[in-house]
């Protein structure tokens, strides 16, 4: 009877096999949404930030267009979606921009839109995108950068920023109901901080940037003045691309100890 196997060991067996594959199909599931997850762009400044399972603020975007949404991922498909329901009704409606993943590495995003609002936003054509980390400019030579931002119909500060090569930094703020950081300033980059601005400035395609002739009357407008590689670049709009909001709001929550500032007396002029 050495070769017989009773019906409960059998079950056992099937169980433990059951388990295995489950076990294996979350782990390549988890392992796929952990790979998605970051800041993605393309070559033509498209930029999808994926975080996580609802989240609400998952990004997708063009140059000219932003949808912050939640996203999904089952199987090969990924979906950015967002649910809503119309005044006077309890029905809940669905939009979903849905792709196929063609490629996924470390390194590498392939979607393909296979929806009708994917297809709108992207046209019928594959996207590649590349992880910013490794979207990397080496010949990007930095020398100076001036970053403005303006008051708005909120409690918007008003901001004056230059920082040159060396990590030198001009500061003139205004901050309503605030005198204690209000006023002319002068300091130095700390050195995690410059290295991480010129990250930034290395991983998104700045020479490729064009800001969008969008115009309101309530918010407030940036402008961006960037000298690098001999070269000087203008960008001013309140609506900035999402390709410019990881430098933007670098800037303008630049922490004052990472600026070691020193208020001075005598105004600057800044160059607009």
């Amino acid at each position: 009877m050495g070769g017989f196997i009773s019906q409960t060991q059998i079950m056992k067996n099937i169980i433990k096999i059951v388990i295995l594959i489950f076990s294996i199909f979350s782990f390549e599931v988890k392992g796929q949404d952990k790979k998605l997850q970051g800041v993605w762009i393309s070559t033509a400044n498209d930029v999808i930030v994926i975080k996580e399972k609802g989240n609400n603020f998952n990004i997708l975007s063009t140059a000219n267009r932003e949808e912050q949404l939640k996203v999904n991922v089952k199987k090969d498909t990924i979906s950015f979606y967002t649910q809503y329901t119309k005044l006077g009704s309890e029905k809940s409606y669905l939009e979903k921009y849905d792709f196929y993943i063609s490629k996924l590495t470390d390194r590498r995003l392939a979607l393909i839109p296979t929806s009708i609002l994917s297809r709108e936003f992207f046209g019928n054509k594959k996207i590649i995108f590349t992880k910013q980390e490794y979207n990397v400019d080496k010949t990007i030579l930095f020398d100076k950068l001036v970053y403005h931002t303006t008051n708005c119909l909120g409690t918007c500060p008003k901001i004056d920023l230059e920082i040159d090569k060396d990590g030198k930094v001009y500061l003139n703020r205004d901050i309503i109901d605030n005198k204690e950081k209000s006023g002319v300033f002068e300091g130095q980059l700390s050195s995690d901080a410059f290295d991480k601005l010129i990250d930034i400035l290395k991983t998104s395609n700045v020479k490729s940037w064009s800001f969008p002739e969008k115009d309101g009357y309530d918010g407030a407008v940036t402008t961006l003045i960037m000298y690098y590689n001999g070269e000087r670049k203008y960008f001013k709009s309140m609506f900035p691309p999402t390709i410019s909001h990881q430098l933007i709001n670098f800037l303008y929550n630049l922490e004052d100890s990472k600026m070691n500032l020193v208020r001075i007396n005598k105004s600057r002029s800044f160059e607009y």
